[in-house]
């Protein structure tokens, strides 16, 4: 039975709380930069998320299997290029002899959740659909936490970069703290290129626990 991106959502929220009391991880690792940082040679913090993320989905009513790493793939109806989409996790279904994705997942660590969200996730989920992929709700999953100062640098400032347009605003980010500066951000992106986000779900889990992140202007 096909479920609405509400309930999906409510589900996977609630399994998240459990999950993130009960994971034995690092202080810090899911709200600042200390497990991701390319400098370092114990860099898990993706890798391990996605192992609990993959463990949440596969919880859900309907569920039969996840991918997990997808490549798809689907042909322009226009010209016939191809069009690639990566996300994280597929969850599945069987139908007949084979399977049908039920939901799409993406987790975007400490360093890498920001404007690429719109830019990377959201609108390569549209191209996807665009272009012949199955609609089915999409999850995303960032880490924005509430809190000011700390180590929270910005990349990919250049002129045709994701975040081109807060290149040298270091000190705003770290006044405002990753959630007040980075919803501002997408916030304003949507206002002059909005976006569907009817059967999207972003979810925050910055501050410890799982909150629904309202990006809409």
């Amino acid at each position: 039975m096909k479920k609405k991106l509400s309930d999906l959502t409510k589900i996977i929220m609630n399994n998240f709380d459990t999950s993130l009391k009960s994971a034995n991880v690092p202080p810090l690792f899911f709200n600042s930069w200390e497990h991701c940082s390319s400098t370092r040679r114990d860099v898990f913090c993706h890798s391990v998320f996605l192992s609990i993320l993959n463990d949440v989905i596969q919880a859900l009513p309907n569920v039969s299997q996840t991918a997990v790493d997808v490549r798809l793939t689907s042909r322009s109806p226009d010209d016939g290029h191809i069009v690639k989409w990566q996300p994280d996790i597929v969850a599945l279904t069987r139908e007949g002899e084979g399977y049908c994705p039920v939901l799409y997942a993406d987790f975007e660590s400490p360093n890498s959740s920001d404007l690429r969200i719109l830019a990377k996730d959201i609108e390569g989920y549209h191209r996807w659909l665009d272009n012949g992929g199955t609609q089915v709700p999409y999850i995303l999953v960032v880490v924005l936490p509430d809190q000011t100062g700390g180590y929270w640098p910005l990349r990919y400032t250049g002129k045709t970069q994701y975040n081109s347009v807060v290149n040298g605003r270091n000190n705003e980010l770290k006044e405002l703290g990753p959630k007040k500066f980075w919803l501002d951000q997408f916030r304003q992106t949507l206002r002059k290129n909005p976006i569907d986000l009817s059967d999207i779900s972003i979810i925050n889990i910055g501050n410890g626990f799982p909150e629904l992140l309202k990006i809409s202007p």
